[in-house]
């Protein structure tokens, strides 16, 4: 084992303390100077000065479902889980368990399009949102154990969820908002917090080096998977490490920036792990700077992407030396619908929920459109968005 890739456990206490073997490491972030808990806070999507819940925020609740054994069943009924959500592979005996693992986290037979940006996706067997690294390790640990597959939303951004839904736990990492700034320029996050937290503590500091993340919705996690960024920088710019947890054992791992292998939109963060934090290296700035630079990138966003629709953001990868929101235009693509899923007037690049669309739509209309690019330009667009789930 390298010094890149540090393994240590994580142990979950009475109270749902993580006790950590590198406990002395840090002490208690949110104890640390200018530091935020953010548990009651919705996300911000970007947008430190919104308070309207981003990508990364916490959606409607569901209403739980009344768990009815097999033994209380009449003749001719069924579960009140099966009526919800009729592939549920988790039975009664997995449900009481899940909810004795998480309490109040987890949600049973979910519909994912509540914690999606898109507001596409169907249910969830069990949709879990653990509120502490150690939460999230007791679960990898329970579900390697119990058979459950587990596949992590993050934030729900970047996100195409199939109309079928999801099998097993689905994680996501709303509850993980611990966020603290250590001087004099170091700021420790967990991977629920929204990027526009991160600006907004930055900023209020004096910090410079995350101007990006106003142009960047969502979660921190999300955001270290994919690399996200815009022309002002990106997270591999920032970041001194990143702490996941590997789902097959729990076991929690940090890496260092260059063990992480960030490139454009992209990473070298194994899929079998979940990012549940990082630590962010700043710089000194003039507030004022900040605000400009901000400001500026905002008003060109702002200028070019679409409003009040439901969307991922950019839906392809930029090839090398062009962009995919100009060929698909140049292909005329913009406009092209299926149902209420469409190619973006505003922004050819954006894909998006104008309504009810479904995920079957929306991967319809990427198809087309990809297809008809290739056509066009001998070109063939790399998705930015992940797919999961069934049809």
């Amino acid at each position: 084992m390298t010094a890149a890739a540090e393994i240590y456990c994580a142990r979950v206490l009475p109270g749902g303390i993580d006790e950590r073997s590198e406990a002395a490491e840090g002490g208690d972030p949110d104890s640390s100077a200018g530091g935020i808990d953010e548990r009651s806070e919705a996300a911000e999507g970007g947008d430190p000065d919104s308070s309207a819940g981003g990508a990364g925020g916490s959606a409607p609740r569901g209403i739980d479902v009344e768990l009815i054994g097999d033994e209380d069943l009449g003749d001719g009924e069924v579960s009140a889980a099966a009526v919800a959500n009729p592939g549920s592979r988790l039975d009664d005996d997995a449900r009481r368990a899940l909810r004795e693992l998480l309490g109040d986290g987890v949600r049973f037979d979910e519909p994912l399009r509540r914690h999606t940006t898109l507001k596409i996706g169907g249910p969830a067997d069990a949709f879990c949102e653990p509120a502490s690294v150690a939460e999230v390790s007791a679960l990898a640990r329970w579900c390697a154990a119990a058979g459950v597959p587990i596949t992590v939303i993050g934030g729900g951004s970047n996100l195409i969820v199939r109309d079928g839904g999801v099998r097993g736990a689905v994680l996501g990492t709303g509850r993980l908002r611990g966020l603290a700034l250590t001087p004099p320029a170091t700021i420790r996050v967990e991977a629920g917090v929204s990027t526009g937290k991160v600006l907004s503590l930055a900023m209020k500091n004096d910090l410079g080096g995350v101007e990006f993340l106003g142009g960047v919705p969502g979660s921190v996690g999300g955001g270290m998977i994919m690399n996200a960024g815009t022309y002002l920088g990106e997270f591999k710019d920032v970041t001194r490490w990143v702490e996941t947890v590997r789902l097959a054992d729990g076991e929690v791992i940090r890496r260092d920036s260059a063990a992480c292998g960030f490139r454009y939109r992209a990473s070298d963060l194994p899929p079998g792990e979940v990012v549940v934090g990082a630590e962010l290296v700043l710089r000194p700035r003039p507030r004022a700077d900040i605000q400009a630079e901000v400001s500026a990138l905002r008003k060109r966003r702002a200028e070019r992407e679409p409003k009040k629709v439901a969307s991922n953001g950019s839906t392809f990868k930029n090839p090398p030396g062009d962009f995919a929101g100009r060929l698909i235009e140049v292909a005329g693509c913009k406009g092209w619908r299926e149902g209420d899923a469409v190619c973006s007037p505003v922004h050819a690049n954006w894909l998006v929920n104008t309504g009810r669309a479904s995920a079957a739509e929306l991967l319809q209309l990427i198809e087309r459109v990809r297809a008809h690019v290739l056509q066009i330009h001998g070109i063939a667009l790399e998705l930015e968005v992940k797919i999961i789930g069934e049809d």
